[in-house]
């Protein structure tokens, strides 16, 4: 028993790594198309320094009747990170719903707590 849970927080652990060196790729990218003078279509990570969670609660906040997990993943993607993956993003909602309480789902459809 003791071992499924250390297992379960490694996991969550390697989810959060992921989910940071995913951030610091885009950071790269944003780095160099600005350097390189390529315009993005997105506010470079570089100036943002946000987490997903944060991106999460962001976007949630503006759509107040909430949105499933694909319209955020897709809503997130077009305002700050062109490659998310829902593998990433699918950690990071459970933890804002289990951990921080900060948001709730019914119905498939994600909002923030009350």
């Amino acid at each position: 028993m003791l071992k499924e849970g250390m297992n379960k927080k490694l996991v969550e652990n390697l989810d959060d790594l992921e989910a940071d060196l995913l951030a610091q790729l885009e950071n790269v990218r944003a780095l160099r198309a600005s350097l390189l003078g390529e315009k993005s279509s997105k506010t470079p990570k570089s100036e943002r320094r946000t987490t997903i969670k944060q991106d999460i609660l962001e976007v949630l906040a503006e759509f107040p009747d909430g949105m499933t997990a694909l319209e955020i993943l897709e809503e997130i993607k077009t305002r700050y990170r062109p490659s998310l993956l829902r593998e990433t993003l699918s950690p990071q909602l459970s933890r804002l719903k289990n951990n921080d309480k900060k948001i709730v789902v019914e119905q498939k459809i994600w909002r923030l707590s009350e």
